[in-house]
């Protein structure tokens, strides 16, 4: 089965009327099997904590949250090894760890991170991680 790695902007799509939500459920479709650490616990938390607060949205949305994950997105665990990964990453791209721990995980599974973060694909649009972090509106763009 082919695999991905999606960070938390993506999977907030498949939760949130969000732009390019058309596009994430097209790829919660898709046929992967889709990857996160387990950072994405943590990241998830605080977007719907922040709908909560911002929004109204009721406090069930994190329900709905656990339910996609638990069957939706293999977590990985992060062990010394991938962290030690991400922060070469980080370093050698001058980009934050937590990012970088996604692609650390894609390194590990041989695979690429879809994500609708620019700042996280620019990072990674050249050298030899060039294309491994893909923006959604691109894989949307090369399925059509």
């Amino acid at each position: 089965m082919k695999r991905l790695v999606v960070d938390a902007s993506i999977v907030a799509k498949w939760i949130f009327n969000e732009i390019d939500s058309v596009a994430a459920e097209g790829l919660l479709k898709s046929g992967f099997a889709f990857h996160a650490p387990d950072l994405l616990l943590t990241e998830l938390a605080n977007i719907v904590w922040k709908n909560n607060v911002k929004l109204g949205a009721p406090r069930g949305v994190w329900s709905a949250v656990t339910r996609r994950i638990s069957n939706d997105i293999i977590i990985s665990d992060m062990d010394l090894e991938t962290h030690d990964r991400a922060f070469q990453l980080a370093a050698d791209h001058r980009h934050p760890v937590y990012d970088c721990l996604y692609l650390a995980i894609a390194v590990n599974l041989g695979c690429n991170v879809i994500t609708a973060d620019r700042r996280f694909a620019a990072a990674f649009s050249t050298g030899v991680m060039a294309g491994r972090v893909q923006l959604l509106e691109d894989w949307a763009a090369a399925q059509a």
